[in-house]
């Protein structure tokens, strides 16, 4: 029981950073930072942390948290980038996260 909540507040954590990034690169277009140094720091920072050994606790989380972490994962691209679509995670991390929902 206890592990469970401790992955879930990693993800809701993680899922916080995030958020916290995507501000800031919104700020930085708004100042004039062009689109391909924004995407590199989306891919540095953001996916970074999605996916650190996202297949190791994604095992362990439940099915609220994993659909929060999907549902931001494959959203934040939209809201930095709203006029490129980029594909946000891997498809591996997906269909795992899929088949973890279709589990519970």
């Amino acid at each position: 029981m206890g592990s469970l909540r401790t992955v879930s507040l990693h993800i809701q954590t993680v899922i916080s950073s995030c958020a916290q990034t995507l501000y800031a690169l919104r700020v930085l277009r708004a100042h004039g930072l062009h689109d391909s140094a924004l995407h590199n720091i989306y891919r540095s920072v953001v996916l970074a942390k999605l996916l650190y050994a996202s297949s190791s606790w994604i095992g362990f989380s439940n099915a609220t948290d994993r659909r929060s972490y999907k549902h931001f994962s494959t959203g934040a691209n939209d809201l930095v980038f709203p006029t490129v679509k980029l594909m946000i995670l891997p498809l591996y991390v997906l269909q795992l996260i899929g088949n973890y929902l279709t589990e519970s």
